[in-house]
């Protein structure tokens, strides 16, 4: 069992002063953008919450900058014979059939793939529900294949 905290600091004014604000870069970075992730805090009463943290902003944006860096993938995509199509050997792939005829490069789609991945990696490490249902579904690939591997032992 953890060890727990017995006597707590009783709250004091200057425990609940608000922090002070995040200094802005330097160099005159802001006009680049190297701020878009620090954003003001908003006080309530007895405390401060953040309205928003570095990198969350990034998060947010992550699918729409995807699609806007790699347009050309999100277009092929769109004339794909399914909705969900992953490209990866589908019938009638729009994807496939550009890189078969050589007006996409295969690295291309690779890289987009890879970003895709690092993405659903961040929404599950950062949305509760999605983790939950992610790890039900590798639960039932686990149980899945401890029963096969069970069926085929001898005995």
């Amino acid at each position: 069992m953890p060890p727990t905290r017995r006597h707590r600091r009783p709250l004091t004014t200057t425990s609940t002063a608000p922090p002070p604000a995040p200094a802005a870069p330097a160099g005159g970075l802001a006009g680049l953008g190297w701020d878009a992730g620090w954003d003001a805090t908003s006080h309530a009463a007895g405390g401060s919450a953040p309205d928003a943290v570095p990198g969350r902003v990034a998060r947010a944006n992550a699918d729409e900058g995807l699609d806007r860096t790699f347009a050309d993938v999100a277009e092929l995509g769109e004339r794909c014979r399914f909705r969900d199509c992953a490209h990866r050997g589908e019938p009638d792939c729009a994807v496939a059939a550009a890189v078969a005829d050589g007006v996409l490069s295969q690295r291309r789609v690779d890289s987009y793939r890879t970003l895709q991945r690092e993405n659903a990696w961040l929404r599950g490490r950062y949305d509760a529900r999605l983790r939950a249902e992610q790890r039900r579904a590798w639960r039932a690939l686990s149980r899945a294949a401890r029963s096969a591997r069970q069926r085929r032992r001898p005995g």
